[in-house]
């Protein structure tokens, strides 16, 4: 069945950068083809820019060529966004306050949201809502935020958020770890399942919106944050076990009404490289992992279950064949028979084909023979699963895109003789809308937009299924028929806490709780059902399914449902607890379901996970946590809640390529293809922190140095070591000098102590982060042995020495499984241990322009910075500002030009390395743009075979 896609197809096909006189990228330009006979397709992506070098606007192919911008936004001097506009998801404006928090919003909805803090810390206090069409124009207060205080030390809540009343109801926190994490929470729900918060009031007014129940989860963690066990809402406890390497090796359950525990996974083991080769799961099914020795990519998987009867004891044996950057082209399941129906072959098997863009445009695979055009209903299951073979049957899908990355016709042709079919869309001429287009009325390309709102959220689907929409773009309700109506609440964040069915008398509640689910039928039927999700389970999702009421006709109580999931985290096998199939479900690309078969309709009911691992509600769509997904027209049900972080097509799926990417929450792809083990550490982009130690020169922290004096030009870094190591740093840049009262923090002639405990407190979360390689340049005028034998006595055996390679750059990210994920580069360190540290000179790649004028300094770094670095250097690109800052037109108008052309010119480098800044984390530098940067260049580095 397996058709390759030609290596032609991709000859000649270069991403070109244009490039203005300031540095700044004007033009993309990409050519495509699909076959390797198609003529080369020009595609130009277009950006502008304002005076001081900022992002101004962008438009993609499709809409360049109308001289249309999908976005465009308006900056202040500082680089905050004021307004941004969209073709997609329309237009907002924003008010920061002096602290740079938000101060008020306005939409194009007609909505108005302002926000209070206390005026000490600047906290977040309320957030305020008003627009003409919701509740009366009235002003709503949809949040509220109450702070712990000196009277709560001993559970750790002083200064922490610990009620916070959302739109779904109250979460508490009633205590928390040393390491930050919660050990209590509480959850009240509305008492209203269909109403929006609205807090007005005081405590007692609050309180009296909420239900009587309250649901508590506990958790308990380990000296690393590592969580050992929780404790369900209704009792219920899960416990994990971990290896002396910190890795996953047992997990359990004991449920509430039960003496002893259950296994839910007994072993795993691991290789070298920290990849799975073992699992066995609690129901006796092992699964066994076998990876390329070239690139450790998985290639098969091996699933078996314990001989009973006349049962085969293979399950799944998948074997996986690639393209050379990663993406899939086969997956055969040699542990499924080739049968014959209709003088078809029907092969266990998919394969893929893809455009010069690694975009998907053709798939092969099979499906039930009885499947219908592909809409928003799930096909028929086989019952009970099929043994004949007159049931599947082959089919090929072909794919195709227009110039904006719209998927905007999909046919599908069955093998077997039977009548295809072909699902078209129309894409608005202004934006990325998209309706699926209809035989007996057919819609016209200028009608499409009026079925959006103006926020770009679809006002009905299919079967004139009406939807209307809350706070903060959510899915309210959608009206299924006059009488059937579903309806969601949500928490802050946008995770879905509550789900309604209402068709007349009858209702069916679900509540989403921490690794639970509260399943409630109310009217003609009664039902509760409680479906505990477990967690640290390997390879397996597992679900306990547990009746409160009476269990339905075939089905046990407490049911264990262990899911064997593809790559993609798409449940493809269900389990029960002596390894007999449950369901077998196979999806189209894209996430339709192909083959769907269970052992009796009780089991195909009780699915409740498909397609990603995702729920799939009774209308059709897919739930991702930040929004709704079609799988039948391969889109989102409204725009991306991150704008472009994942392209100018607020509604594509994964860039259009569903074999090798999910998306785990509707905001952002994910690439599968893991980094190879061998990957040097050089070839890993990374952030970095100039003078990390700088944030210490504040007069309100230190007391007064000459730095102090002038923070707002001399400061380069505004948070602590470890803060910047939560935003992203990985490379420190530290200057550490001895004078007599300790060791100081040095910055030319000025100092600020007390530098010893600072760093000794980033060694101790670097020691807890394993799955990433920290590097330090430390700059030490005395004491150098002293200082270093203090601040890393508690990561000796993490740091990565010249004892275990010969070069820093060279060393392979694999050294992470030996739990060694510190480098130390010393620049001077009189008297220290050279067999523990590295020469920073012998080590590094770099050259700082040291000039006042950005222009000189972006020319610099990208000449120098223009050809590969040596296989045994570290690459780093120094973006700092000079001392000698050019002020003449203002020292905030001077620092945004220089973020925004340093961030330009570092995007055009071929080779990025450790990335090296000024103001990590915070809005005058480029830290957050760079971190993009950095996480383009790593999922593509994954992606690549060509690996040492």
């Amino acid at each position: 069945m397996n058709k390759s896609t030609s290596p032609d197809v991709f000859r000649g096909t270069p991403t070109i950068s244009v490039i203005d006189n300031r540095g700044l990228a004007v033009r993309s330009v990409q050519y495509n083809r699909l076959r390797a006979s198609s003529a080369l397709e020009c595609l130009i992506t277009r950006s502008s820019y304002n005076e001081v070098g900022q992002l101004s606007g962008a438009s993609d192919p499709r809409l360049f060529d109308n001289e249309v911008e999908n976005q465009s936004q308006i900056n202040s001097l500082t680089g905050q966004t004021l307004r941004i506009d969209s073709v997609d998801a329309g237009w907002r404006v924003g008010l920061l306050d002096i602290e740079g928090g938000v101060h008020k919003e306005w939409d194009e909805l007609g909505i108005t949201r302002r926000y209070a803090y206390d005026v000490l810390l600047h906290r977040p206090l309320a957030i305020y809502e008003k627009g003409a069409d919701i509740n009366s124009g009235i002003e709503q207060i949809t949040e509220r935020f109450v702070y712990g205080d000196s009277s709560q030390t001993d559970d750790n809540l002083n200064l922490q958020l610990i009620q916070h009343y959302d739109q779904g109801g109250l979460a508490e926190t009633c205590s928390i770890s040393l390491t930050g994490q919660p050990l209590i929470q509480q959850r009240q729900l509305l008492s209203d399942n269909i109403a929006e918060s609205d807090w007005q009031g005081d405590e007692s007014d609050w309180k009296g919106q909420l239900g009587s129940e309250v649901y508590k989860t506990t958790w308990g963690y380990n000296a690393l944050g590592v969580m050992l066990a929780q404790l369900g809402a209704t009792g219920n406890r899960q416990r994990s076990e971990y290896d002396v390497s910190g890795a996953l090796s047992a997990s359990y359950l004991l449920l509430a009404h039960q003496a002893d525990e259950q296994i839910l996974v007994s072993e795993i083991d691991y290789n070298a490289n920290g990849q799975k080769t073992f699992e066995c799961a609690g129901n006796g099914v092992t699964t066994t992992y076998t990876y390329d020795e070239r690139d450790w990519r998985l290639i098969t998987m091996l699933t078996e279950r314990p001989s009973s009867g006349t049962r085969s004891t293979k399950l799944q044996e998948l074997n996986y064949t690639y393209d050379p950057v990663g993406n899939i082209l086969l997956i055969e399941d040699k542990a499924v028979a080739t049968r014959f129906y209709k003088n078809q072959r029907i092969e266990p098997e998919q394969s893929y084909e893809y455009d010069a863009l690694y975009q998907l445009i053709s798939a092969r695979g099979r499906e039930n023979a009885a499947n219908q055009p592909s809409n928003s209903s799930l096909p028929t299951p086989s019952i009970p699963i099929p043994t004949d073979s007159n049931q599947l049957r082959n089919y090929t899908r072909t794919y195709t895109y227009d110039r904006g990355g719209n998927l905007s016709q999909i046919q599908h042709a069955p093998d077997d003789g039977s009548p295809g079919y072909t699902l078209s869309m129309v894409v608005s001429e202004r934006s990325n809308r998209t309706l699926q287009q209809t035989t007996g009325a057919p819609i016209d390309v200028g009608d499409v937009d009026n079925h959006f709102d103006a926020h770009g959220n679809l006002l009905q689907l299919e079967q004139s299924k009406g939807l209307t929409w809350g706070r903060y773009n959510q899915l309210k309700q959608v009206e299924l028929t006059d009488k059937q109506q579903e309806v969601y609440q949500y928490a802050a964040q946008g995770a879905r806490i509550r789900k309604v069915l209402m068709e007349g008398s009858n209702e069916s509640e679900v509540i989403y709780l921490p690794g639970l689910e509260l399943r409630n039928k109310r009217g003609a039927i009664n039902e509760t059902l409680h479906v505990i999700s477990l967690s640290n389970t390997g390879r397996n999702q597992v679900r306990l399914l547990h009746w409160a009421t009476e269990t339905p006709a075939e089905m046990d109580n407490d049911q264990l449902r262990y899911s064997l999931d593809n790559h993609l985290g798409s449940s493809h096998l269900e389990l029960d607890s002596h390894g007999d199939v449950l369901t077998q479900e196979e999806y189209y690309p894209f996430g339709g379901t192909a083959v769907w078969s269970a052992k009796h309709t009780s089991e195909a009911k009780y699915k409740y996970v498909r397609y990603s691992g995702k729920e799939r509600d009774v209308t059709g769509l897919y739930y991702y946590g930040y929004r709704y997904y079609m799988p039948w027209m391969g889109r989102w049900l409204n725009p991306d809640p991150a704008w472009t972080v994942d392209g100018l097509n607020l509604y594509r799926m994964v860039g259009n390529s569903p074999i090798r990417y999910s998306d785990p929450d509707g905001k952002e792809r994910v690439d599968h293809s893991s980094m190879h083990p061998y990957t040097p550490i050089n070839q890993i982009a990374m952030l970095g922190s100039h003078d990390a130690g700088t944030y210490a020169f504040s007069a309100k922290q230190r007391g007064l140095s000459v730095g102090a004096a002038f923070t707002s030009a001399f400061k380069t870094q505004k948070l602590t070591l470890v803060e910047q190591a939560k935003a992203g740093t990985t490379y420190f840049d530290i200057r550490v000098t001895q004078k007599r009262n300790g060791f100081q923090f040095f910055h030319g002639p000025s100092s600020a102590g007390d530098a010893l405990t600072d760093v000794k407190a980033l060694m101790e979360y670097a020691k807890n982060d394993p799955d990433n390689i920290y590097l330090f340049k430390m700059d030490l005028k005395k004491g150098g042995e002293e200082f270093l034998t203090q601040a890393l006595s508690e990561v000796h055996r993490n740091l990565i020495t010249p004892n275990d390679t010969d070069n820093l750059g060279s060393t392979p990210v694999a050294i992470l499984s030996d739990m060694k994920n510190i480098g130390i580069m010393l620049k001077g360190g009189e008297g220290a241990n050279k067999e523990k540290y590295w020469d920073y000179g012998q080590q590094k790649h770099t050259k700082w322009a040291n000039s006042p004028k950005v222009n000189n300094t972006t020319k610099v770094m990208s000449d120098f910075h223009a050809e590969p670095v040596a296989a045994d250097r570290l690459n780093i690109i120094q973006t700092n500002m000079p001392l000698g800052l050019n002020i003449g037109g203002g020292v905030r108008n001077n620092l945004n030009q220089h973020k925004n052309e340093m961030s330009a010119a570092v995007d055009l480098l071929e080779f990025p390395g450790i990335i090296s800044g000024d103001y990590i984390g915070t809005s005058i530098g480029a830290s957050e743009h760079f971190l993009k940067t950095i996480n383009r260049h790593n999922k593509t580095n994954a992606s690549k075979s060509t690996r040492l």
